[in-house]
């Protein structure tokens, strides 16, 4: 611990003041100062509101990109039950589509839609096995058949019983 609080003591205030400047984006970044990476963040924000209506193309890519990563984050949802709660909810949040207060409501009803999405997934997945086990080849009518008449004559006999 001492190695990371020794530092910080010896810095007087304009070492400090200087240090929060990062040299540049990406050294703030591969070094993991937060502290130089909000300060870049602030500044490109002011940069950007200062364009005005000329900066609105570089928004609607950034916004792009941000929709781009949180839609490759929401792949794991499906499998872990109730993160696509929190997948809709950091959506909704980054993208301002809805306020964070809003999101409190969907909680109320996210349980039945974990549901939902739990049994498209696996309708989803059937359905791609299906065509993916016709599309080499490897799908078995005569089995399918057997399989089916079997089921059949194993409900009408619990039926008649």
């Amino acid at each position: 611990m001492s190695a990371y609080t020794g530092p910080g003591k010896e810095l007087h205030f304009v070492e400090f003041v200087t240090h929060i400047v990062p040299t540049s984006a990406v050294d703030a970044f591969a070094k993991g100062d937060v502290l130089q990476v909000v300060f870049f963040a602030v500044l490109f924000g002011v940069a950007l509101a200062s364009l005005g209506a000329h900066g609105r193309p570089l928004t609607d890519l950034l916004e792009l990109g941000v929709l781009g990563v949180l839609m490759l984050t929401s792949k794991g949802a499906a499998g872990v039950t109730g993160s696509g709660f929190i997948v809709l909810a950091s959506t909704l949040s980054a993208m301002h589509v809805v306020p964070v207060e809003g999101v409190a409501i969907l909680l109320g009803v996210d349980r039945f839609m974990s549901e939902a999405r739990a049994i498209t997934n696996l309708i989803g997945n059937g359905a791609a096995t299906l065509v993916i086990a016709r599309s080499e080849q490897a799908f078995d009518d005569a089995a399918r058949e057997r399989a089916v008449a079997e089921l059949h004559a194993e409900r009408t006999a619990g039926l008649a019983a």
